[in-house]
């Protein structure tokens, strides 16, 4: 019997045929994926207050010196004493970890609804049609800045860091597009003076920003005639806008709590079977809208 090569040179044996060995491999990598599939496909669902009592036992089975509140993370299962026992490094790792998992949350959740913001602010723009050029570009702005106001006050009261965003959130929709008006004209003043035609090539970025300034203030000559165009803008579409600004502010969560376990529904028939659930649900939720 003539020895393959490899077993010429290495110990070992071969017990099974390079063809079996990665047609077995990819059995196993099918079956993987199609589970994955299948806990992404259900990986959403609304929580009751009956799905709710799992959290509860999950926590209440860990025992009391096992349960750790840390900043705005809450970790189970590790000892007091580890903890104590941890070295700087270990510490730093172990208070990031604890209160990343909301915080990572909190960041999707503002690119999520920027980009959103933008979607209704256009849905505004081709429903409306405004005559108004800048209506659309100011009611972006307070989507965002409502957002904001919103979303970055959970980042361990950041907010109150910055006076405008703070101040912006105590505002009512009208002074929430006066003051976006005002900074929508700081911007457009900014692009005008940066703008220097001798200097800036035909087509320039810095030509393009002053064209679109430009545009934008149609002629207004201040900053209080600027708001008030936007204002009386504001008044006319006010039925259409206070829809749309509804709407998306429903989205936009006020509070956020993530509990992350190392039981998923790999090993819980019972939460995977409850997950599997909401696929009907979502479904009907997103319509036609795919995941890109």
């Amino acid at each position: 019997m003539v020895l393959p090569v490899y077993e010429t040179f290495f110990e070992g044996k071969v017990v099974m045929a390079r063809e079996h060995a990665i047609e077995a491999l990819q059995q196993r990598d099918d079956r993987f994926l199609d589970e994955m599939r299948r806990v992404v496909d259900s990986g959403f669902a609304r929580l009751t207050d009956a799905h709710s009592k799992h959290v509860i036992d999950r926590i209440s089975s860990f025992p009391s010196e096992k349960r750790l509140a840390h900043l705005s993370g809450y970790v189970m299962g590790l000892p007091a004493d580890l903890v104590a026992s941890f070295n700087r490094a270990e510490f730093e790792a172990f208070t990031k970890h604890s209160i990343n998992a909301t915080h990572g949350m909190i960041h999707t959740v503002i690119t999520a609804t920027a980009r959103l913001a933008h979607e209704h602010a256009a849905e505004f723009r081709q429903r409306v049609q405004p005559k108004n050029r800048s209506i659309s570009l100011v009611f972006l702005q307070v989507l965002t800045f409502s957002m904001n106001a919103c979303v970055t006050g959970m980042l361990m009261g950041t907010r109150t860091l910055v006076r405008e965003l703070e101040a912006f959130a105590h505002f009512n929709l009208r002074e929430r597009f006066e003051y976006c008006a005002g900074e929508n004209w700081a911007s457009f003043q900014r692009c005008l003076a940066g703008y220097d035609p001798k200097k800036h090539a035909r087509g320039s970025d810095e030509e393009l920003r002053f064209l679109m300034a430009v545009n934008g203030l149609e002629g207004a000559k201040s900053k209080e005639e600027y708001q008030q165009r936007v204002l009386a803008a504001l008044d006319l579409h006010r039925s259409e806008i206070d829809s749309i600004y509804d709407k998306f502010m429903l989205l936009v969560p006020e509070e956020i709590l993530v509990i992350t376990d190392t039981v998923s529904a790999f090993e819980k028939k019972a939460l995977g079977d409850h997950m599997a659930e909401t696929i009907s649900l979502l479904e009907r939720l997103r319509g036609e809208k795919s995941w890109e």
